[in-house]
């Protein structure tokens, strides 16, 4: 019986060598927000992998992994603290496919996604039936045929006084001639479908402009869930062209829509030239910091707020930079605050300014200061 603590603490330590416990960095996420769990598509479809990255450390490598193996690895250049990776996978055979992405940090932890599982099928495009037109054949009459009687001869003898005889010449038989019948060929008529064309849905608002980048003006929109379908793209296929309901186009980034159908046939369009801009009249004012300011009791993350600001152009987004133990970490935002991840015992200053829709950068804000204890 002395013996049975240590037997039991051997069986323990053997159960706890067995278990391989999941790859996890403090301060560090990884989502796989697009596909969705249960998605499908067709052969040929670019399937979007969209990975949400939040990182302390920031993310050095991220991998994109079907079926467990690694079919795309992309370097983001600087790291990501926080934001949006895509990586564009095309599958060549149908069947059931498994998602997940693998974050390597610059402190050299991994962190994985949840699995996501779609099912890509073959294209196959059913044929109408065909139409069979039938022509009626053409009735045809005989002709007539026309019979002329022999004329009947009667002799006659004077030196006998007999009586007449009539000799009757008979008919001769006449055979009608044989009609010839031509069928009128059968005719059979063959429809081709047209398949649909691709579109984007739009998953935040989003800016239509006159050309591939924020150097062109903004034509339009597309709101948060509307759709529309795509006429064209640039040759990187970061940019798409769409037919607007007016029937104008504009292009859209493809970091603000989801695809659907076939892209494997999209022309790719020139962008047109890139328009040459005078300085702006009117100056962007910079935002106000609001918070967080002073010392805060020690938190894993805090939220930058800032108030917002106006200009004839329009605010087509806010930069924001924080600089503390680590040096300066910056990133971008389509409203007036966004969380940051940050450190027990440190202090950290921050500012923010404005970038109108011509995409001109405002001044910066005046820096806040705040410490986490």
């Amino acid at each position: 019986m002395k013996y049975k603590p240590l037997l039991l603490a051997f069986l323990l330590t053997a159960l706890l060598a067995g278990c391989t416990l999941p790859s996890s960095a403090e301060g560090s996420s990884l989502i796989l927000s697009e596909p969705v769990d249960g998605a499908t598509y067709q052969v040929g479809d670019m399937v979007q992998a969209r990975s949400q990255i939040v990182s302390s450390d920031g993310a050095a490598q991220v991998d994109l992994l079907v079926n467990g193996e690694i079919v795309r690895s992309d370097s983001p250049s600087p790291v990501v603290h926080q934001g949006n990776l895509l990586q564009p996978w095309k599958p060549e055979q149908a069947g059931t496919y498994t998602l997940q992405t693998q974050m390597t940090t610059t402190s050299g932890a991994k962190v994985q996604s949840q699995s996501v599982t779609i099912q890509v099928g073959g294209v196959t495009e059913p044929l109408a039936p065909p139409t069979t037109v039938t022509v009626p054949p053409i009735a045809t009459t005989p002709p007539t045929s026309t019979f002329t009687p022999t004329p009947t001869f009667t002799a006659t003898f004077t030196s006998t006084p007999a009586p007449p005889t009539t000799v009757t010449v008979p008919p001769i038989a006449t055979t009608p001639p044989t009609s010839t019948f031509t069928p009128t060929p059968t005719f059979t008529a063959t429809f081709t479908s047209t398949p649909a064309p691709p579109t984007v849905t739009a998953f935040q608002d989003a800016n239509c402009r006159f050309g591939p980048g924020s150097a062109y003006n903004i034509t339009g929109s597309l709101l948060n869930g509307e759709s529309a379908p795509i006429v064209g793209r640039n040759a990187e296929t970061t940019w798409w062209v769409i037919q607007t309901k007016s029937g104008a186009t504009c292009w859209i980034w493809d970091g603000t829509v989801s695809v659907s159908g076939d892209t494997s046939r999209v022309p790719v369009i020139a962008p047109p030239p890139t328009p040459t801009f005078t300085p702006e009249v009117t100056p962007l004012s910079a935002p106000a910091p609001i918070a967080p300011s002073g010392e805060l009791t020690c938190r894993s993350s805090v939220f930058l707020e800032w108030s917002a600001v106006s200009h004839p152009n329009g605010i087509d987004h806010y930069e924001w930079q924080v600089t503390g133990p680590g040096g300066t970490q910056s990133g971008s935002a389509n409203n007036t605050k966004v969380e940051f991840f940050v450190s027990c015992s440190s202090s950290y200053t921050w500012q923010v300014r404005a970038v109108d829709g011509d995409g001109n950068a405002g001044p910066y804000s005046d820096a806040m200061s705040f410490q986490i204890k």
